[in-house]
């Protein structure tokens, strides 16, 4: 099973879905004052542009299914 970032998501992260599929979410906000949190994001193509809007809970799936995007240069 893959390490994963158990870190809460944050406003304007992109999160990279994990194999076999390659798409980017981009978090629009994350509501932990309720049970279970609850976030909403974009799931974007590979220009930027938006597939789909999701809102859903921040659950146990959400870690299986991405992780942070770091960005490195060089």
């Amino acid at each position: 099973m893959p390490k994963t970032d158990r870190s809460t998501p944050q406003p304007d992260q992109l999160w990279l879905s994990r194999p076999p599929c390659a798409t980017v979410a981009y978090v629009r906000s994350v509501n932990v004052a309720v049970r279970p949190p609850r976030i909403e994001y974009a799931l974007l193509e590979s220009d930027g542009s938006t597939l789909a809007e999701v809102a859903g809970d921040l659950d146990h799936t959400w870690w299986r299914n991405f992780r942070l995007l770091v960005r490195r240069e060089g």
